[in-house]
């Protein structure tokens, strides 16, 4: 929402894409779940088998937080224009790992069971 909200202020954001952005959001009626939702279908469809359909701040966006299974981040990380969003991605993935790692330890020094939510998520990041 902040992005759609302060396109004009993101200075990462070519005159061209604030257009773009402008155009969508006129498209769509100001609704900014539309143009979430247009973005995401072509981050999903088009993205993962490497054609360039959003801009460099939707990348890093939709990267960071609704990142691509293992098979597809490893395929394009040999991209250059996913370099940046593939460094930071791993950076908050080893960082949350790490955490909950951390988490689980302290239960079982404790002799606490470690919860099952707990678990699933240490399974899920292990993968």
């Amino acid at each position: 929402t902040d992005y759609l909200q302060f396109y004009r202020q993101n200075s990462d954001l070519s005159p061209e894409a604030k257009v773009k952005i402008k155009t969508q959001l006129t498209q769509n009626g100001n609704r900014h779940r539309d143009v979430f939702t247009k973005d995401y279908a072509d981050w999903i469809l088009r993205e993962a088998k490497g054609a360039m359909r959003v801009n460099r701040v939707v990348r890093n966006i939709l990267y960071t937080y609704i990142p691509f299974s293992k098979k597809y981040r490893e395929k394009l990380s040999e991209q250059s224009l996913y370099e940046e969003a593939g460094k930071r991605f791993r950076l908050e993935y080893n960082k949350r790992k790490k955490e909950i790692e951390i988490s689980c330890n302290r239960f079982e020094r404790a002799g606490i069971p470690v919860p099952a939510e707990l678990m699933l998520t240490k399974q899920f990041y292990d993968i």
